[in-house]
């Protein structure tokens, strides 16, 4: 009878140790990935405003209000670095067009929503990312006069600097920018541009004076590795009742990008 109280309390302990090691593993997985948060618009019942939550202590933090106004707002999206800054973009539209607008997590504070002078009336799909230096980049599909083009621009611890166009110039629609940091550090900048009847992916990776054209094997690799980050990522607040007007940010030691809701 001792033998088997014996066993059987080892048989306890064992199963509880192994559940603990795998709670541990769990909590790991989260503190690797400090940097989850998540914007979105959402109308309040006066008006559409863009909102802000992080994941933190197992759980996602209370909606904060970030844009203030009756102008419409949309596609919203974040980034932070290791100082812990968080830079939230989006779109405002009024009767002149579409303008971008940010608004900085500094401390303990958001600071007010400001607009981005980019010198275009018409600036869509804005996309951002944080390097290792802790400088925001962003770009942005903007419409002049005929064709959308892909700018870019970064912070330069004042204001944003001059809007500069990604690519030559040309006359083909250049659409859907997206700006991610590899599991290097790498700076990649990718969009669709229309080639031979059909849209195609193009990126560029920046070598600290310019962007160099990568190929689509390099991008796929870089992607396929955030991919497998996006496997432990927590459940979506219940909260966000519209996910097609939400991005999540994510940040591993694979890289960092932020996800379009609609694309998981």
């Amino acid at each position: 009878m001792k033998i088997l109280l014996k066993i059987t309390g080892l048989c306890f302990l064992f199963i509880f140790m192994s559940s603990r090691i795998l709670l541990a593993e769990q909590n790991v997985k989260v503190a690797q990935n400090p940097n989850i948060n998540i914007v979105w618009s959402d109308n309040n019942g006066l008006s559409e405003q863009i909102y802000f939550s992080s994941y933190m202590n197992n759980n996602w933090t209370s909606p904060v209000q970030l844009s203030d106004g009756s102008n419409f707002v949309f596609h919203p999206i974040s980034s932070s670095g290791d100082d812990r800054k968080i830079w939230v973009v989006w779109t405002k539209r009024d009767k002149n067009g579409n303008f971008l607008q940010f608004s900085v997590y500094n401390k303990s504070q958001w600071s007010p929503q400001k607009q981005i002078n980019t010198g275009i009336n018409d600036n869509r799909a804005v996309t951002i990312v944080v390097d290792k230096y802790n400088t925001p980049w962003i770009a942005m599909e903007g419409t002049g006069d005929s064709y959308s083009d892909i700018y870019w621009s970064r912070w330069n611890g004042y204001g944003w600097d001059h809007f500069i166009k990604a690519h030559a110039d040309n006359k083909v629609p250049d659409v859907q920018p997206a700006l991610s940091i590899d599991d290097l550090g790498n700076i990649i900048l990718s969009w669709q541009t229309f080639a031979d009847g059909m849209y195609v992916t193009v990126s560029h990776m920046w070598d600290g004076q310019q962007w160099k054209k990568i190929s689509p094997e390099s991008y796929e690799t870089s992607k396929k590795k955030m991919t497998l980050s996006q496997k432990s990522l927590p459940e979506l607040p219940k909260f966000i009742k519209t996910p097609e007007k939400a991005t999540l940010f994510l940040k591993t030691q694979d890289g960092a990008e932020s996800i379009p809701l609609s694309h998981l």
